[in-house]
């Protein structure tokens, strides 16, 4: 179920299932290189529903069924004056009588770095992989929508009764549908307007007679003079307000500007 392959549609478009927990990892161990985080170790407390798409995200299929117990580390090496990752796996023996763990290094392996290069990550053994190589092998894992795991397709999204604007029964896949994803659950021209019952409402839709089209110019030239107005606005209201209370006058812009977007389709 959570296997990503990259050669699939629907996981082309959304993604490996836990790239956002693996770039977290990549993100602490930067912050660490940086002095941003000082703790020495980081510890997440997960499900298996959990290490099962992270081992499919960096490609280590062989892990997919996580026992009892399971362990991901992943260690943050310098050599000299470059970053390497160290990649273990742990697991307890599963008798409650027995409490030996055994740890091994991680084989990740399968997905390319650089498709073009059809370069291939490997790591399985204490040597590790550079930090920077390590990262783009998962941001090689991004889906090309931005809905990334809440993308669903349109069938998908019809099959599951989402495809109206009524509130879902309680506990149906299109109640936890917008549950989860409440900013794509809607059909398209329509929000979530009610975050209890997830009901959805139609955007409001302008007449042509009510609303004007500009070109780019144009609307180039109404956010510089909205923006010069915001400025001049906010200097004659703190300079007023310097003199009426007797303060040094201070001069901040307060910029006021309003944009309108159309609805957008709902796999925007």
């Amino acid at each position: 179920r959570f296997a990503y392959n990259r050669s699939v549609d629907h996981w082309a478009i959304s993604g490996s299932p836990a790239i956002q927990l693996a770039t977290k990892l990549v993100d602490n161990m930067k912050a660490a290189i940086s002095g941003d985080e000082l703790h020495f170790m980081i510890e997440y407390s997960a499900h298996d529903t959990t290490l099962a798409p992270l081992a499919s995200t960096l490609g280590a299929l062989q892990e997919m069924t996580p026992v009892f117990g399971k362990m991901y580390l992943f260690e943050l090496v310098k050599r000299g004056t470059a970053y390497f990752v160290r990649a273990l796996a742990g697991q307890p023996q599963q008798n409650p009588s027995a409490h030996q763990y055994t740890t091994y290094y991680l084989p990740l392996s399968g997905l390319p770095i650089n498709a073009t290069l059809n370069e291939t990550y490997v790591v399985s053994t204490d040597t590790g992989v550079a930090l920077d190589d390590f990262y783009n092998y998962i941001l090689s894992t991004k889906g090309t929508s931005p809905q990334g795991m809440c993308y669903i397709g349109d069938d998908a999204f019809d099959r599951i009764g989402c495809n109206v604007l009524d509130a879902p029964s309680k506990g149906s896949d299109c109640y936890k549908y917008r549950h989860e994803c409440p900013n794509y659950a809607c059909p398209t021209g329509a929000y979530l307007s009610d975050s209890t019952t997830y009901e959805c409402t139609m955007l409001p839709v302008f007449k042509e007679s009510e609303s004007q089209n500009f070109t780019p110019a144009e609307s180039t030239g109404i956010g510089i003079a909205c923006t010069a107005l915001g400025v001049v606005i906010g200097a004659v209201t703190m300079f007023i307000a310097g003199r009426s209370f007797g303060a040094k006058p201070t001069y901040e812009p307060l910029q006021y500007c309003l944009l309108y977007t159309s609805p957008s389709p709902r796999d925007s």
